[in-house]
């Protein structure tokens, strides 16, 4: 039996590794969608963003035939720091999926200019501290012994791939195709096309964000952070 809790900000190519994690756990290049919050391949699952609906029944329900039903189970949290937990995913391994701040917040800003502001889709994509303050939990979760799988590794080569998911103790059988229909797939192409590398690598570079936005990155508790992964110099 595998159970991971996974955490990650909304825009860090969180479903294409969940996608990706799942079949590796099976071993089958199969998905099936169960209900919008639950994925299965073979003898795996994954509940999506279970901090959207922890105190609905219907989680309660989705959580209990998870565990009755399949050996490897997967459990996402998205935009809350890797030191919350809830009673679902106590004793769970903790994996953190990080993408540099100044990506994700340009993939956020792209997203948040497709809706309207008084929608619930606009307030999840929102840009602001409370969002700061979770990457650098994030970013910081190595030092709490809790494994972090950069997107930009994730997405680099096979061989990255291989190395994750040994660290995992399972075999990369690197189904990387699948454009997950969370979040609508990604923010400049939607559902249509898989982006390229280079271009999810340079995010940032194809918005304009506000300068209140990048200064606030620049700021010492950050940059600091992506100095230590390599993100910048």
């Amino acid at each position: 039996m595998t159970y991971h809790a996974i955490y990650g900000l909304r825009r860090s190519g969180n479903h294409a590794i969940l996608e990706w994690m799942v079949k590796n756990f099976s071993q089958i290049d199969q998905r099936y969608i169960i209900k919008h919050r639950l994925i299965t391949s073979g003898n795996s699952c994954y509940l999506n963003a279970i901090n959207e609906y922890i105190q609905s029944r219907d989680l309660f329900i989705d959580y209990n035939f998870a565990k009755i039903t399949y050996k490897n189970l997967l459990i996402s949290y998205e935009d809350i720091p890797e030191t919350l937990e809830s009673e679902y995913t106590l004793g769970f391994n903790k994996i953190v999926i990080l993408r540099d701040i100044l990506n994700v917040v340009a993939s956020r800003y792209k997203r948040m200019m497709d809706f309207d502001p008084k929608s619930i889709d606009y307030k999840l994509m929102e840009i602001d501290e409370k969002l700061f303050q979770c990457w650098i939990s994030h970013a910081s979760a190595f030092k709490r012994n809790v494994l972090i799988i950069k997107f930009e590794d994730w997405l680099s080569s096979k061989e990255q791939r291989d190395r994750i998911s040994n660290s995992l103790g399972c075999k990369n059988i690197d189904c990387v195709n699948t454009i997950p229909f969370h979040g609508g797939g990604s923010s400049f192409t939607k559902m249509e096309k898989i982006p390229s590398v280079k271009d999810l690598l340079n995010r940032s570079k194809q918005v304009k964000l506000p300068t209140e936005i990048l200064e606030r990155i620049q700021k010492s508790d950050i940059l600091n952070l992506r100095k230590e992964h390599g993100y910048v110099n």
